[in-house]
């Protein structure tokens, strides 16, 4: 799987979308692309200047980090700070770039923890941390990432961040643990598995972050709070398509995805794919 860090993204989906024959679609995803590049690559570079430490936690940690990803969550702290006509909104400030690195560490935590729970051995086409260096290494490495973001938004000075934060890692583990309470067949075929329980799922796991990600944006460009109630919602619908989306992930390929493939179905979590299954084919 080739990797893509954040620089790349929106510059693929845009050349796909106009190979999809989506031009307009493909248009706007390019000029998004050359709005907040430079953006994009400080914050690669900020992600590469986390201090590395000489314990095997830091090693694990930054073996995720360096498989670079999508940065997608970042890259909506970028997007939202970007609005807006105020001094505090002409590119990516060094508060909104802390929250930027600070968001991506809580993600990386939270994959650093997923791989021990689902017994991962491949993450982004490369050989998992809990693989590489064990799962306590891979645990506290997560651990470590997450004290050190919680420590980056409370100095940013913010206020009501790090509670909103503190609030998304409750959401997140919450949402965790009713997808446990949802897992398998017999879980499913007494009632337990509809859209709503799937829903209620990707909004808590998924959707928190990206959500706070858009606030964490708007706060630092000192947008209105129209605007920041708007960009909040966009980012709990693209919170919601991107865990559908992944959820499909689940039956590709190891080499097209860089995971292991049917990892959520063996687990018998409750995704997308099986949610509609189960409305067309209810036993």
């Amino acid at each position: 799987m080739t990797q893509l860090g954040s620089v790349a993204v929106l510059d693929r989906l845009a050349h796909v979308s106009m190979r999809r024959d989506a031009p307009t679609l493909g248009d706007r995803l390019a000029a998004l692309d050359r709005w907040v590049r430079d953006d994009l690559v400080t914050l690669e570079q900020d992600l590469a200047a986390i201090p590395k430490g000489a314990r095997v936690v830091h090693a694990a940690a930054h073996h995720l980090l360096d498989l670079k990803g999508k940065h997608l969550r970042p890259t909506c702290v970028a997007l939202a700070s970007r609005f807006g006509v105020g001094p505090a909104c002409h590119g990516l400030t060094p508060r909104a770039r802390s929250l930027a690195v600070a968001v991506e560490m809580v993600h990386s935590a939270t994959l650093l923890h997923d791989d021990v729970v689902d017994v991962a051995e491949r993450r982004r086409g490369k050989p998992t941390a809990c693989v590489v260096y064990g799962n306590a290494a891979s645990i506290f490495a997560g651990d470590w990432l997450l004290v050190a973001a919680l420590r980056r938004i409370s100095q940013a000075g913010l206020p009501g961040l790090l509670d909103h934060m503190l609030d998304v890692i409750d959401q997140m583990i919450v949402a965790e643990s009713f997808q446990l309470e949802r897992r398998g067949v017999d879980s499913w075929q007494t009632g337990a598995g509809t859209r709503e329980d799937y829903f209620a799922i990707a909004e808590g796991k998924t959707a928190a972050l990206f959500r706070w990600a858009m606030i964490a944006g708007a706060r630092a460009a000192e947008l209105p709070v129209a605007a920041e109630t708007a960009l909040d919602r966009f980012g709990l619908h693209l919170g919601v398509a991107f865990q559908a989306v992944d959820d499909e992930l689940d039956f590709g390929t190891s080499e097209a995805t860089g995971k292991d493939p049917l990892v959520d179905l063996r687990e018998g979590k409750l995704t997308f794919p099986i949610v509609v299954a189960l409305e067309r084919e209810p036993k």
